[in-house]
């Protein structure tokens, strides 16, 4: 019994440990921030951009699907941009 019960702990307390898991979202940029290496889409949510992603290929009015993850400080880290057409 003690077996199934720790084994039912590890199982409910999983997820926990997996850390942020990645969510997307589509918009418009309203505005490009190249110091900060940063956009944020129209309805006001900014997003970071990691290494390899260029700010300079993203433009204002721009349609795009981003893919990021959140940090636990509230940072929306980009993991993938494309444009929709």
């Amino acid at each position: 019994m003690k077996y199934a019960i720790f084994a039912a702990a590890i199982l409910l307390l999983c997820p926990l440990a997996e850390g942020a898991s990645a969510a997307g979202v589509s918009g418009t940029i309203k505005s490009v921030n190249r110091a900060k290496d940063s956009f944020t889409l129209v309805g006001g949510t900014v997003f970071h951009l990691p290494e390899g992603i260029e700010v300079e290929t993203l433009k204002p009015g721009e349609k795009i699907s981003v893919t990021f993850t959140t940090s636990k400080k509230g940072i929306h880290n980009v993991s993938a941009v494309r444009a929709i057409r």
